[in-house]
Parts: structure tokens; C-alpha cells; sequence
């Protein structure tokens, strides 16, 4: 299908976008499948079906497209024939699971005033669903729709946010909080016992929307780890993390994204980040040309990034370094590394090291 001349290709209607998750839940959902599943879900099997190599996960503030995260949950489907997948890994979802977002809702002062933060920072884990969050009517009203319709695994990933909602809210206050009334809009699949156990009531399906209802009186309740002073700060961070989610150029962003997973499996190109985009390479140049950038800045920048990240962190070689950032040979990252920087990556270790033995 094409896509509208100033939006990339996509899938589904010309011109939506579907949105991203965030590298780190995927990494939380991996290790949620493993638990669950343990010998038959082979991380890197799962990862190769769906198009992405493991090293494209471990970028600062990387994203990955839903429609890979889609195909993550189809992989795993695929070995396990387990429809009650969704319900399943949510039992292992923790308050740290979602990063950033997590830790900011788990030191909110109560309950009430997590599902404000939930509905406001929502998309740092992802935007390829809708939360909306209804304090109005006294109970709390969670409704979560994704925006995709044709991918797979759509009514599991659905239960398992409703499902993994409930299971949050338990863990922040300490209560075994059961919901008023739990809907979804998608007909039942049975198994009336995995819905009861999850939820501690029956859901209702073939319903209007996909929703978790939360009696008011629990809206009071304090949360366990509640700090305002580290909220104050997570709030802030979040919504800088947000404003440059929110701000980037949407074409900017999936090239981006693009160039970060092909860096997984060798030295991306333009032909290849096109056909990943599902548009010519042409027509990715112009697009580009058009925001003032081009196929080539996009990759010095994105290889940059990883670079230093890496180089950071102290854990890989400058060799394994090189790799990681898409370059063929260490010399040809020697001297970009140099002209990023004014120094080589050996250089520019030794600096850093006696920065840090200073402070």
C-alpha cells in the first residue's frame, strides 16, 4: 500500500503511524517469556523471527517499531500455541519492568495520583496504544486500545496490559486490589479460570472498549515506596524524555530506529534502511534533504551515540566497540572517532578514566 508523501510507509491506513516501545520493555518481556516458558522460548531464536538482533535492545533510549514488537509476540505464540500467553507473562511484570515510568508511579504519594502520572507519561514505554485514565465519575476507569488492527497476538498484548495493570497496582500499594468490573472488546477465548485468577473477577467481553475499573475507595490508598522529592525529580526527567519523543521529526525517528537495528547485523545502508521503511531510496534522500539532513549525517550521528555509550560503559573492547557501531575495520572507527571527537577512542578513555579517579 503507499503511503502518503510525508509520512513513511507503513502497513496498515496511508499515513498512521503505529508507534514504538521502548527497547527496555522489550528486554523485560523477553526475560518474562523465558520465566514463563523457560527451555522452549530461545531468546535469540525469538529475536532472529522478528527481524531484530539483541545488541539493537541495548541502546540508551532505543525504540523499537510495533510492528517488531508484534512479531516478537507472534515468535513466541508460534513455539508455545499458548492463546493465554498474554495473562501469563503479565504474572512476572514488576514496577521496574517499565523503567522510568515505573519508578515515577511507584513513588507517587497514592494510588490515585499514579494513574494521573500513568495517563500523562504513558508513551515513554510506549505510543503504539492509548491509556486513558477517568477520575471523574469517583472510580477509576483505565481504558487501553492499541492502535494497530492488523498485527498479530493483538487480543493478547491487549490482556496482558490490562492483566499486568492489575498486577502493578498490587505491588505499589501492598493490597490484593480486585477491580469493580474488567472489559474487554474482543469476544472470550474461554478459559474462564485464567481470567478469575488474573483479575480476581470475571471479565466482560464483546464489550465497548478494553478496561480496568478501580473502586474510588482505593484511590486514597498510600503507596509503599512513596517519595515526593525523588517523584519531583523522575516527573522531570520523564518529561524531557517525552518532549524529545514527542518533538522529533517522525521520518527523522524511524530512520533512526532503522539504522540502530541494521547496526546489530553489520554496516546499515540507505538502500537497506529504505526497504526496511518499505520506500524507495530516492524518495528516503528527499525526504531527508527536505529536514535538512541526509542518509549519511543520520549515521555518523546514530553511530556517534552508540560509540560513546559503549565506550562508557567500559565493559567491551574497542574492537567489539567498532562492531557494534556498524564500521568495517577498528581504523575506519579510529578516524571517525577522531573526527567526532578531536581525539582517538584509546584517548578518549584515558581521559575519562582520569576524570573519574579526579571526582
Amino acid at each position: 500500500m503507499r503511503a502518503s508523501d510525508d509520512k513513511p510507509a507503513d502497513h496498515a491506513k496511508p499515513g498512521t503511524r503505529r508507534g514504538t516501545v521502548s527497547a527496555g520493555f522489550i528486554r523485560t518481556l523477553l526475560d518474562a517469556f523465558a520465566r514463563e516458558y523457560g527451555g522452549q522460548i530461545q531468546r535469540a531464536a525469538v529475536l532472529a523471527q522478528a527481524g531484530i538482533a539483541d545488541g539493537a535492545l541495548e541502546a540508551p533510549e532505543a525504540r523499537v517499531p510495533v510492528e517488531v514488537v508484534a512479531r516478537v509476540w507472534a515468535a513466541v505464540q508460534a513455539r508455545t500455541r499458548d492463546r493465554m500467553m498474554g495473562l501469563k507473562v503479565a504474572r512476572h511484570v514488576r514496577p521496574g519492568s517499565f523503567g522510568v515510568l515505573g519508578h515515577l508511579l511507584m513513588t507517587s504519594a497514592t494510588l490515585g495520583e499514579a494513574f494521573e502520572r500513568a495517563a500523562e507519561f504513558a508513551a515513554l514505554v510506549g505510543d503504539g496504544g492509548v491509556l486513558a485514565v477517568d477520575l471523574g465519575g469517583g472510580d477509576a476507569v483505565l481504558a487501553y486500545d492499541l492502535v494497530d488492527r492488523d498485527l498479530p497476538c493483538r487480543e493478547e498484548r491487549i490482556e496482558a496490559l490490562l492483566s499486568a495493570l492489575v498486577a502493578f497496582v498490587r505491588w505499589i500499594t501492598g493490597h490484593d486490589v480486585v477491580p469493580r468490573a474488567v472489559r474487554f472488546a474482543h469476544p472470550s477465548p474461554g478459559y474462564r479460570g485464567a481470567f478469575l485468577g488474573a483479575f480476581g473477577i470475571e471479565p466482560s467481553f464483546e464489550a465497548c472498549d478494553n478496561a480496568v475499573v478501580i473502586s474510588a475507595r482505593h484511590l486514597e490508598l498510600p503507596l509503599l515506596q512513596a517519595d515526593p522529592e525523588l517523584c519531583a525529580v523522575l516527573a522531570a526527567h520523564a518529561r524531557k524524555v517525552l518532549a524529545r519523543l514527542t518533538d522529533e521529526d517522525p521520518v527523522i525517528r524511524l530512520v533512526r530506529q532503522a539504522i540502530m537495528a541494521q547496526m546489530a547485523w553489520g554496516p546499515p545502508t540507505l538502500v537497506g534502511v529504505a526497504l526496511s521503511l518499505a520506500m524507495p531510496a530516492r524518495r528516503l534522500q528527499r525526504r531527508l534533504a527536505d529536514r535538512g539532513t541526509s542518509f549519511q549525517e543520520q549515521l555518523a550521528s546514530a553511530r556517534r551515540h552508540l560509540a560513546l555509550d559503549h565506550l562508557g560503559r567500559g565493559n567491551k573492547s574497542i574492537g567489539e566497540v567498532a562492531a557494534l557501531a556498524g564500521f568495517a575495520d577498528v581504523p575506519s572507527f579510529h578516524r571517525a572517532f577522531k573526527r567526532w571527537t578531536g581525539m582517538t577512542p584509546g584517548q578518549w578513555l584515558a581521559s575519562a578514566e582520569a576524570s573519574a579517579a579526579v571526582n
